[in-house]
């Protein structure tokens, strides 16, 4: 068991989740994968045979899922959040390039293939405060477990800008 916490004055939602580095069970990945996520797979194993994609990709919707309900949403199913893989040098590299390191890691996107929730806390408005439909993670494959993590930033308001006094006082004429 895990827990993760962020002051909610700089985060909307966060969600984790942890699951060991092996191959879903047979039969779960086609619950789990849809679209093109299915050929991504594909892809993605072909490129890094020594990761376990299906399991990661279960593991980010999980992150989404958490961060989701955390934040007030009823059900998300897994066929509602479309994961990609953002391609970076590190996690992606051919064989004849790996390196011993144990570590993997690399970063997701999770759009929401249905609105997002209204906040759960009673006063908060809505508009600027919903969940994004894009949220970005993070994930890490390290001593046999898999780690996928979505932080959810408030948006930041923008400045109230004042006029310059200079600008709005009447100008006197000069004499």
């Amino acid at each position: 068991r895990g827990a993760a916490v962020a002051p909610a004055a700089r985060f909307l939602a966060l969600g984790i989740d942890a699951e060991p580095h092996a191959p879903l069970p047979p039969g779960v990945r086609g619950a789990v994968a849809f679209g093109p996520e299915r050929a991504h797979l594909r892809e993605l194993a072909a490129r890094r045979p020594d990761i376990a994609w299906d399991r990661l990709l279960f593991s980010a919707k999980e992150s989404v899922y958490k961060a989701w309900s955390g934040y007030g949403g009823a059900w998300l199913g897994f066929e509602d959040v479309e994961v990609a893989w953002e391609a970076a040098p590190d996690p992606f590299p051919p064989p004849e390039e790996r390196t011993d390191d144990p570590a993997a890691t690399g970063r997701f996107r999770a759009r929401l293939l249905v609105p997002p929730p209204e906040p759960a806390s009673p006063g908060t408005p809505p508009g600027p405060c919903r969940l994004p439909s894009l949220l970005r993670g993070r994930w890490l494959v390290r001593d046999g477990l898999l780690l996928t993590s979505v932080a959810v930033p408030r948006p930041v308001p923008r400045p109230h800008r004042h006029p310059h006094p200079s600008r709005t006082a009447p100008k006197e004429s000069a004499r």
